[in-house]
């Protein structure tokens, strides 16, 4: 294991509040890296809620330059903005109480904006469509969504909700995959139809397939997730994994690497129709209860990162064998930028991976701000729009950090050129963006 030390440089001059840009899937820096996206808000201690916002523009020789604000954010993903190819305007999705949850184009060049009647979660690649699953499902499911209203806002019908696809030419959108018609293609077995959504969503380089993560809620209380391919084409629809899944990038037109399990006993047996038996899921929690006390922890470790393409999966065993947030050089496909979750002192790991040697460089190694203890009673109202079942399973307290600015992955980024990368990070006290050149 190769450690390289690079120097680490904080992007923002101002050390008053606190800045960060989100995801790990989207570049982060215009086209002449010049600017980079970037959202500036207060306070991090707390998930956003219906009454917050957030200050959103760029940041340009250390200043950040203000456009704009919104109320559609959170900290994992920002506010999904991304640059319109390699013009200096930019898409970020906004809330109003007239529109609800849309997005804008902001063109730096002369300061104007131009109002959507759609979200965006991706743009294409010659940036005249935008992909998007619903925003408020997201958050009621454990999702990034957004949290808008002060009470719980109902669920559209699982035959008028799915991905769908918005035009930015003519500010017109559509639904090209419905929850009804995906449930019918594939058989899928949940005792409520409605909890299940979208997410992740991801355009190869050549814009032609989009990949995107299904999540259900299993009649043992878990969660299982399938790993999707829907050709824009025809919107042929294929299941490339099943299983417990994370994080994932796609490699080139046809590959996708992956951290996680996918097609084992284990989930096919906890995805069976006989989990549907009231007195197999009477039993359920107390066996796997069982299970974790009986096998230790590592050894239930069955996870790890894979290759997967149409044909076949092939694991690749020299990456850091635990989740993380990877993404391929724009000049290098056989390259990728890859972090760490905290470990036990709250240090996350930035690293280089080569899939032509195998071989891992770190980068840095970075504390990460410790949970806060408790979380004000004030806050209660943050689960109003969430599933209690969600909640239950996530735990209260720890749904509460991970949706905090606390909690902070540095969700690496690649500049367009392949020769620097940007990420977030809190190790400082307050959180900012840092940059790395190669």
């Amino acid at each position: 294991m190769e450690k390289r030390t690079l120097k680490v440089q904080k992007l923002n001059i101002d050390t008053e509040k606190n800045y960060f840009f989100g995801f790990h899937d989207i570049p982060s820096w215009n086209k002449a890296e010049d600017k980079h996206l970037i959202l500036r808000v207060d306070d991090i201690d707390n998930p956003p809620t219906f009454q917050d916002s957030a200050e959103y523009g760029y940041i340009k020789r250390g200043e950040f330059i203000k456009c704009g604000v919104t109320r559609a954010f959170n900290f994992p993903q920002g506010s999904r903005q991304q640059w319109l190819g390699n013009s200096n305007k930019f898409i970020i999705n906004n809330f109003n109480e007239e529109l609800g949850v849309h997005s804008e184009i902001y063109d730096t060049n002369n300061q104007t904006k131009e109002i959507l009647n759609f979200p965006c979660y991706i743009l294409n690649f010659n940036t005249s469509k935008a992909y998007y699953s619903d925003y408020n499902r997201l958050h009621h499911l454990g999702g990034y969504g957004y949290r808008f209203f002060n009470q719980e806002n109902e669920l559209n019908s699982i035959f008028n909700d799915g991905i769908f696809v918005g035009d930015l030419l003519n500010n017109t959108s559509k639904l090209i995959l419905s929850y009804s018609d995906f449930q019918k293609e594939i058989d899928l077995n949940i005792n409520d139809n409605n909890k299940q959504y979208f997410t992740h969503l991801s355009l190869n380089p050549e814009g032609d397939r989009l990949a995107f993560l299904h999540r259900c809620f299993l009649n043992d209380g878990g969660i299982s997730t399938r790993l999707c391919s829907l050709s824009l084409d025809n919107n042929k629809l294929e299941i490339l994994a099943k299983g417990y899944l994370s994080h994932f990038a796609w490699t080139d037109n046809n590959n996708i690497l992956i951290y996680g399990r996918s097609n084992s006993n284990i989930d096919s047996i906890r995805s069976s129709k006989l989990t549907n038996h009231q007195i197999v899921r009477f039993f359920l929690p107390v066996l796997k209860k069982i299970i974790k006390l009986l096998i230790p922890s590592k050894k239930l470790n069955l996870n790890s990162w894979i290759l997967i393409s149409k044909k076949k999966s092939v694991v690749i065993k020299n990456l850091f064998n635990e989740d993380g947030h990877p993404m391929f050089s724009p000049t290098d496909s056989k390259l990728l930028v890859n972090d760490t979750y905290p470990d036990s002192n709250f240090k996350r790991k930035l690293y280089l991976h080569s899939m032509k040697s195998s071989s891992n460089i770190i980068i840095c190694e970075l504390q990460q701000l410790k949970p806060k203890k408790q979380f004000p009673s004030s806050l209660d109202k943050y689960f109003n729009g969430i599933n209690s079942e969600v909640v239950k399973l996530i735990g209260r307290k720890q749904y509460m950090h991970t949706r905090s600015g606390i909690h902070c992955d540095f969700h690496p980024r690649w500049g367009q050129s392949g020769k620097k990368i940007s990420f977030d990070s809190n190790h400082e006290g307050k959180r900012s963006v840092y940059q790395v050149k190669l």
